[in-house]
């Protein structure tokens, strides 16, 4: 007999959010939002001080320095405009 329990926890451990090998999640303090560029957008920015939406955000612990999550979700790159 299957569990009727053991189904719903294996698709809430399967949504959780991502966390780098440290355990830090996505909101944690050490874990930074790092904005990721186009060739155009880093000359606009840089350069020419054009402020521009970033092409993706990455999400980097600062402990352990492992990349582990990435977004493109248009809501989280307009907060970094």
């Amino acid at each position: 007999m299957s569990d009727p329990q053991a189904a719903p926890a294996a698709a809430h451990e399967a949504k959780e959010a991502p966390r780098c090998r440290c355990g830090h999640g996505l909101d944690h303090l050490m874990v930074s939002q790092i904005p990721a560029y186009t060739g155009w957008q880093t000359f606009l920015v840089f350069f020419a001080g054009v402020s521009t939406a970033p092409e993706r955000i990455d999400y980097q612990c600062r402990v352990c320095r492992e990349v582990f999550h990435s977004t493109t979700d248009a809501d989280v790159l307009r907060d970094h405009h």
